[in-house]
């Protein structure tokens, strides 16, 4: 029997999705400030005088943002070269954040720990990104930043020591916009790159910033997926679609927890509440152009399938009696959503 469960399951059909809200949290962990209990800092807050000096430049990067700053940014602090990463991870489990990243850098099983824990906390439906550097993790759940080094304030730095402002400017980046593009206004210069070589790392799934005039920008809000299947498609690439269905799966998932589960008979009135409930909350996203349409409805396959599995025959039973079926402790709905991509690519055709 287990623990009860609630399964969200987006798959894209052919235009199919779902959203988000807020601007997001990053967890930033931080190296060689072990003792330290946790702290958590919004945009503008004064930092604790008692954080080293190269903590306190992570923690300002990550506050940076980039459309906007992100919601605030939680402070873990670790001993020497992340010795106690696994009591962190384990820490993490119950904190509400969306992008993990780490202050400098990362040995590579350690990288590799931290890649599988965020891909299994993802499968477990806890929906968590994370920004590392040079991770090719083919994975929606994995940000991987590769710019050789940046420049700020006449200090040079590794991609290490620079994932705090990517995660920095994707929680603050909201769900109606990518990050494609996104001016980094604090830095002065980055590696250089040609167009060639800048398309061969988005092809291969690498977050990189470049020198556009006198701006640096963020080149393309892409993860690190690379292999596309029929349900993973290239939607799945882009940072701003991945953060839209995360964000739908946690709310609806957490205002089934906290209004739904072990609080209502389950007949077919209280599942039409629920409907009527979810899609309230998906409207909102429609009107807001986060979507551009939703629906959610009984699964009619869902409750076949266990009325079958209970010996029910279903031949002679009409599509609204299935409906209506009492189906024990489920609940089996199935959404429909279109999510809005930003504008990204241009053709302009002129005429003289």
């Amino acid at each position: 029997m287990g623990m009860p469960s609630i399964n969200i399951i987006f798959r894209e059909l052919a235009k199919t999705f779902e959203q988000r809200n807020d601007n997001g949290i990053v967890a930033l962990v931080l190296a060689n400030n072990a003792g330290m209990n946790p702290k958590e800092y919004r945009p503008g807050d004064d930092l604790d005088s008692s954080i080293a000096k190269d903590a306190k430049t992570q923690i300002q990067f990550a506050m940076e943002g980039g459309r906007e700053k992100p919601q605030k940014v939680i402070c873990y602090f670790c001993q020497a070269e992340y010795a106690d990463l696994d009591t962190v991870l384990d820490e993490l489990d119950n904190v509400k954040f969306d992008y993990l990243t780490f202050g400098s850098e990362l040995q590579e099983e350690q990288k590799t720990k931290v890649m599988k824990w965020i891909k299994e906390t993802r499968e477990s439906g806890k929906k968590i990104k994370a920004v590392l550097a040079n991770a090719k993790a083919d994975n929606e759940g994995i940000i991987n930043y590769t710019t050789e080094s940046v420049t700020v304030n006449g200090i040079e730095y590794e991609a290490d020591n620079f994932c705090s402002r990517i995660a920095g400017i994707l929680a603050g980046t909201p769900l109606t916009m990518s990050c494609t593009y996104t001016v980094l206004d604090d830095v002065e210069s980055c590696t250089k790159l040609s167009k060639k070589e800048m398309d061969e790392k988005i092809d291969a799934g690498e977050f990189i910033v470049f020198r556009d005039g006198d701006y640096i920008r963020v080149a393309r809000g892409i993860n690190s997926l690379t292999t596309v299947s029929d349900t993973k498609t290239d939607d799945f690439k882009k940072i701003k679609m991945i953060d839209v269905m995360d964000h739908v799966s946690t709310d609806l998932t957490d205002t089934i927890k906290n209004n739904w589960l072990g609080q209502y008979p389950n007949n077919y009135d209280n599942k039409c509440l629920l409907l009527a409930n979810c899609q309230e909350y998906l409207d909102g996203l429609v009107s807001r152009t986060i979507l551009s349409s939703a629906s959610i409805e009984i699964d009619i396959e869902g409750n076949k399938k266990y009325l079958e599995s209970k010996n029910e025959d279903t031949v002679n039973m009409t599509e609204d009696q299935i409906k209506k079926a009492l189906t024990g402790e489920n609940v089996f709905l199935s959404s429909q959503m279109g999510i809005l991509d930003a504008m990204e690519n241009f053709n302009i055709d002129i005429v003289v």
